[in-house]
């Protein structure tokens, strides 16, 4: 045992008989080690780990239907308009294909590519089903600017100091999420 307690198979740039076989024999490995199983369906787009960026490809609630029936998977990610990494411009999201999916799918509803999404979004997307959010280049970029900050300082730098403004900078991040997630308890 790795100490991982979840896994996400993203099989989404498959046909979805082969991301229903791909995500099921990972689902199968996790569950031996009591892990949960997070899968994608439709492409969020956006450039992840490459300077590519890809199209997105919406999630049609039809597939979702038969991937959750089909697929052993606790949570689904899906795809309304949100993309990996930075966007290139503002995020428009399809919250009429998210209420769809909210309705059909009988899993809880993943958002990949948080980051750049605006909280009043955030707050349609909770309402609407999703009940986790990726914000890992939001917290990166918050951890780079509070770095930056600290290295731009006239004093003596050390790696313990330096260390301490990025964790403070994804902290913050993270803080203010949570404080949008939560919605004032209004959910």
């Amino acid at each position: 045992s790795y100490g991982f307690t979840s896994i996400m198979m993203d099989g989404s740039r498959l046909p979805l008989s082969e991301n229903i076989r791909v995500t099921n024999a990972a689902a199968e490995m996790a569950r031996r080690y009591g892990a949960s199983v997070e899968a994608e369906l439709g492409s969020v787009g956006g450039a992840e780990a490459t300077d590519e960026v890809e199209q997105i490809a919406y999630t049609e609630v039809k597939e979702a239907v038969r991937f959750a029936k089909e697929a052993d998977i606790d949570a689904l990610a899906v795809a309304i308009g949100n993309a990996h990494g930075h966007y290139t411009g503002t995020p428009k999201l399809n919250f009429e294909r998210l209420k769809e999916l909210q309705v059909a799918v009988p899993k809880p509803l993943v958002l990949h590519g948080g980051s750049g999404i605006t909280d009043e979004d955030f707050r349609h997307c909770i309402v609407n089903g999703i009940r986790k959010v990726n914000i890992a280049t939001a917290s990166l970029d918050a951890l780079t600017a509070y770095a930056r900050e600290y290295l731009l300082t006239g004093e003596s730098h050390n790696f313990y100091r330096l260390n301490d403004s990025m964790v403070e900078g994804v902290y913050q991040n993270v803080k203010h999420c949570i404080r949008v997630f939560n919605m004032g308890g209004e959910h």
